[in-house]
């Protein structure tokens, strides 16, 4: 008695189904938008281009940096600095954070007049000394 070979039928080769950038509905998309900061909603943006699609148009405004007053904790404030913050002192007008109160704004010259020097310093200009560096020292 021979045994009866069992044999599987080829595989198909049927494409899945393209899978989505978005799974979730959009209702539970915007309620996840809700509870994150705002400089988190810029980094999800340069994920994908849907995802900056639907952030830029969630609140009819474009989501920039100048959208960001400020950054809400260390490891936050450690990614802007390594995307955005130039060299300090390399170019008036570049992005900074305040190493104090972590706002986030262009970095700008700030001339001081100090006890017999005038000083020059590049930082935040928010008024607190975080992220403040000095350039230039001139004894008078």
């Amino acid at each position: 008695m021979t045994e009866a070979s069992t044999t599987s039928p080829p595989p198909t080769t049927t494409s899945a189904p393209a899978r989505k950038t978005l799974p979730f509905p959009p209702e539970l998309r915007l309620s996840i938008y809700a509870h994150l900061p705002p400089f988190t909603l810029l980094t999800l943006s340069h994920t994908s281009r849907s995802l900056h699609h639907e952030l830029s148009t969630t609140n009819n405004q474009p989501l920039t940096l100048h959208a960001i007053p400020r950054i809400r904790d260390p490891s936050e404030r450690a990614l802007f600095k390594r995307l955005y913050e130039t060299t300090r002192g390399e170019r008036e007008g570049g992005w900074i954070v305040c190493d104090e109160c972590y706002r986030v704004t262009t970095g700008r010259l700030i001339q001081r007049p100090a006890r017999g020097a005038s000083e020059v310093w590049w930082g935040p200009g928010c008024g607190c000394r975080g992220g403040m560096v000095m350039l230039l020292r001139i004894e008078l």
